[in-house]
C-alpha cells in the first residue's frame, strides 16, 4: 500500500516483527528522502483505520504519524547495527534499505 502512492519518497522502512507470533508491532520508521513528502504521506494515513480501508483486517486500530527521535537513513542503520534482528537471517524482519537516487521534490 505505501509503496503504491510513496515508493519514491523514502529510503528507509522498517516495520518491527514480534518474532513469536510473526505479527508486526503496531508501527513502522520510515525515512523520507525530503521533508516535503512527509505531507502527502501525513494526508493520506493521519487518521486513517485499517478496517475500513482493507475488508479483510478486523483491527480497529488507527493509524498517528510521529516524528521519530532518530532522523536520516544512515542513523536509523546506526542505531540497529548491533542489534539482534540484523542477525537474523530472515530478510523480512529487517529494515528494507534503499539505495535510491533522491528525486526532486518538484518532479513527483
Amino acid at each position: 500500500m505505501i509503496q503504491q502512492r510513496h515508493s519514491e519518497t523514502f529510503d528507509y522502512f522498517y516495520l518491527p516483527m514480534d518474532l513469536k507470533t510473526r505479527y508486526n508491532r503496531g508501527y513502522a520508521y520510515i525515512n523520507f528522502t525530503d521533508p516535503l513528502f512527509i505531507l502527502d504521506f501525513y494526508l493520506e494515513f493521519q487518521g486513517l483505520r485499517w478496517n475500513e480501508r482493507f475488508k479483510d483486517c478486523h483491527s480497529t486500530k488507527q493509524c498517528s504519524l510521529f516524528y521519530a527521535n532518530v532522523q536520516g537513513k544512515d542513523s536509523n542503520i546506526a542505531q540497529l547495527q548491533d542489534k539482534n534482528i540484523m542477525k537474523k537471517l530472515e530478510d523480512d524482519v529487517k529494515p528494507v534499505i534503499y539505495d535510491t537516487r533522491l528525486p526532486d521534490p518538484d518532479e513527483i
